[in-house]
């Protein structure tokens, strides 16, 4: 249909459309797309027939309709719905069926929404693809030969091919951000506890985050409004006033600042990708924000390396138990990077935080003069599938390590971080940009991804109208 979650929902309050007649189109475009993309591991066809019947029965019960009601929404294999299965994209998971719904799901319940289905991941979370042994490698509906990025393709991929409207996905290093940029979507990393993670299956808990995708800036808005709030059952969840996300994206930008990202933070990126980034920045000062200069932030150097001891050392609290029995059926490149978390030591974690901690200070200094820094999302487009070196700028880089170099940093300091389509590579590849704010301020990224939005509106894939 590549109508955006908002303009459904007010068909179908306007008796348009039905919740069947919409979960029947999506399903439709499942059987008949999913097969060459792969983004679902798990398609809920008859119970979601059986919810939107329900949905129905209450429209013309006149119920009063939740924020989201009769929406049919896919979310990523690792977050549980109770009575169907959560598998973390692996085969160790493969029967796990949790008997209650993670926090974000019940919202979305609430709220009204409908369960399509689960989707494909790097196994556990752990690549920026989506190349899955177990499940099938999901593909890129920009080319199905690359990428779809990960470890949340198989949510990029979904949301662009218009299998599901709106989905939500889990960022731990980039996994939100770097599949939208590869698939041209927009995808929300929000604010480190502003959206519960009870009931989402951990990475590395103090670097996890959820949050959603969608094909328009005002469906991303919509989806946090549902999402976010405050969850005793969380330990990290953060208390704040309520907002409408929604009610300041069209407020103009004139008066407000941006600043490009440190110098030595763009190294290493593609000629075009620089350009498009430029014109995203031209973009906004013609909309009336201010450019600023960024100045150094010399505790990114060290960002890399406490981001990957902390990473590996916490994915052992939830995986330490299967890693010693050697017949657990881990991929072989998913087991040797968590077995090497064993090497760090009590003195390298510690170490590793309070780089963080001084890093985040210094994130805070630099945000206290703007409002919005801007970088690539990626430094290269979308590789193709099995690739493992990029060509960035004049230099080849190793994949592994370079796709979430300028979005990991912001898991580690926990800032809020959205990637923006901004149109297409000569290749005719997805190119993303990437808006980050003080912590709490989605709305201020949202208000700018809005101005871009206009700028560079969102194109279907060929072959996916």
């Amino acid at each position: 249909m590549r109508i955006d979650a908002t303009e459904l929902i007010g068909r179908l309050r306007r008796r348009e459309l039905s919740c069947t007649e919409l979960l029947e189109s999506y399903l439709q475009r499942i059987r008949a797309l999913d097969p060459t993309l792969r983004s679902f591991i798990t398609v809920c066809e008859e119970t979601a027939r059986e919810a939107a019947r329900k949905a129905d029965g209450q429209w013309t019960r006149g119920h009063e309709p939740g924020m989201l009601h009769g929406i049919p929404i896919a979310i990523k294999d690792l977050i549980c719905t109770a009575g169907t299965r959560a598998t973390a994209g692996s085969k160790i998971l493969e029967g796990f069926v949790p008997d209650e719904h993670a926090a974000l799901w019940q919202r979305l319940e609430q709220a009204g929404a409908l369960l399509l289905g689960k989707l494909n991941m790097y196994e556990f979370g752990w690549g920026a693809t989506s190349e899955n042994p177990h499940y099938g490698a999901c593909l890129n509906p920009w080319d199905v030969t690359r990428s779809a990025g990960g470890s949340s393709g198989g949510c990029a991929a979904a949301v662009a091919a218009d299998l599901t409207p709106v989905t939500v996905g889990s960022d731990t290093g980039g996994s939100v951000r770097v599949p939208s940029a590869c698939c041209g979507v927009y995808g929300l990393k929000p604010t480190y506890g502003v959206v519960s993670m009870y009931g989402v299956l951990p990475m590395a808990p103090t670097l996890d985050h959820v949050g959603p995708m969608a094909r328009s800036v005002r469906d991303l808005a919509l989806m946090m409004n549902v999402l976010s709030g405050y969850d005793p059952r969380d330990p990290n969840s953060v208390q704040t006033n309520a907002q409408d996300y929604m009610r300041c994206l069209d407020e103009p930008v004139n008066g407000g600042s941006i600043a490009i990202g440190p110098d030595s933070f763009l190294r290493d990126t593609e000629p075009e990708i620089i350009a498009r980034l430029l014109q995203a920045v031209d973009v906004l000062q013609q909309s009336g924000a201010a450019l600023r200069e960024c100045g150094p932030i010399p505790e990114l150097q060290e960002g890399s390396y406490a981001m990957n001891v902390i990473a590996k050392s916490e994915s052992l609290l939830f995986h330490d138990k299967w890693l010693n029995d050697s017949q657990s059926p881990y991929s072989e490149d998913v087991r040797r990077r968590m077995e090497s978390g064993r090497k760090y030591s009590g003195l390298d974690y510690v170490s590793s935080d309070q780089v963080r901690k001084r890093l985040r200070r210094s994130m805070e200094q630099t945000f206290e003069h703007i409002d919005v820094m801007i970088t690539p999302t990626m430094p290269v487009t979308t590789p193709l599938l099995g690739q493992s070196n990029m060509s960035a700028g004049s230099k080849s880089v190793p994949r592994h390590g370079n796709f979430n170099r300028f979005t990991n940093i912001f898991n580690l300091v926990g800032f809020p971080a959205l990637s923006v389509p901004c149109g297409l590579s000569s290749g005719g590849l997805p190119i993303g940009i990437q808006l980050i704010a003080a912590p709490l301020q989605e709305a201020k990224l949202l208000q700018y991804a809005r101005v871009l939005e206009q700028a560079f509106p969102v194109l279907p894939p060929p072959g996916f109208e």
